[in-house]
């Protein structure tokens, strides 16, 4: 007896990423090589280097590869957050618009950057696209790096990552009037995560690491966009008031999933980078705006 097509679209978002993308798009066309059809599908945007031209070579190079290019979003969204928040619905908006695209039976959401720049193990891919597509309340697996979690601020988990850590920092900071390094090694510093590699599957509320396979159809009905932004109040501190906060984008769009029923899990086996993530304890003060 045959066995079903799949099929999959790889998306992702470009910026000034020229010098990663022969091993990126490298990593790319090895997942590309693990479904029966595959379409890629890269939306750039304000790059000052060779990325789009990269890209486009790319698409004459291979087929099935969509590149588009959103021109310049700094001056309409200066935060970074809110930018790719944009672009990755622009990415969904495309694939839920497009017949080809959105009867695929996954999406791979791959950032084209660092994170992806070590080649990845082909049974590690194999092994977390069985452990999805034979969980039917799963809705994604994503990407690990055990040397040191990166994406701490994708994490979402009940003991691990509760809240928004860059927000919780800013606050403390405030409250306590304590230095940048002093709050971030009181709320992260003890507690960064780190996940071996032969760990089991690990339950989130919300990951990434640069690397995420979903189940199509549980992406396009999810109800909650990516957001990246949000507003607080904070009650002490030189100023009280309201702030405008970046927040990462991805959680938003992963609480959607899980208001629908639908579980997410870090797959540690799957591992695109073997390098510490070198956390500055001040990046908090970036994301007000």
């Amino acid at each position: 007896m045959a066995h079903p097509i799949r099929s999959c679209v790889i998306a992702g978002c470009a910026r000034n990423v020229e010098a990663h993308l022969p091993a990126v798009l490298a990593n790319a066309l090895k997942i590309a090589a693990q479904f029966d059809q595959a379409t890629f599908l890269f939306v750039e945007n304000n790059s000052t280097d060779q990325t789009l031209a990269r890209l486009q070579e790319f698409s004459l190079a291979h087929p099935h590869v969509h590149v588009q290019s959103l021109g310049d979003l700094d001056k309409p969204m200066a935060p970074r957050t809110v930018r790719l928040a944009f672009v990755r619905n622009f990415i969904l908006s495309k694939i839920a618009a497009t017949p080809a695209m959105s009867a695929c039976d996954e999406l791979v959401l791959l950032d084209l950057d660092e994170v992806n720049s070590e080649p990845l193990d082909v049974s590690a891919i194999q092994n977390a696209r069985a452990f999805l597509r034979e969980r039917p309340q799963t809705a994604g697996v994503f990407a690990n790096q055990p040397v040191g979690y990166w994406d701490i601020w994708a994490l979402r988990h009940p003991q691990l990552m509760p809240v928004d850590c860059w927000h919780a920092v800013f606050d403390r900071v405030e409250r306590l009037a304590e230095t940048d390094q002093q709050a971030f090694e009181a709320l992260l510093g003890p507690t960064l995560p780190r996940f071996e590699a032969s760990e089991p599957p690990i339950e989130v509320q919300s990951a990434f690491g640069g690397l995420g396979f979903y189940k199509m159809p549980a992406v396009l009905a999810n109800p909650m966009p990516y957001v990246g932004s949000a507003t607080r109040f904070f009650f002490t501190g030189p100023t009280p008031g309201y702030r405008n906060l970046q927040t990462c984008e991805h959680v938003s769009f992963h609480l959607g999933l899980r208001a629908m029923g639908q579980q997410l899990f870090i797959y540690p086996a799957l591992v695109n980078k073997h390098q510490a993530l070198d956390v500055n304890p001040s990046f908090f003060r970036s994301i007000a705006f």
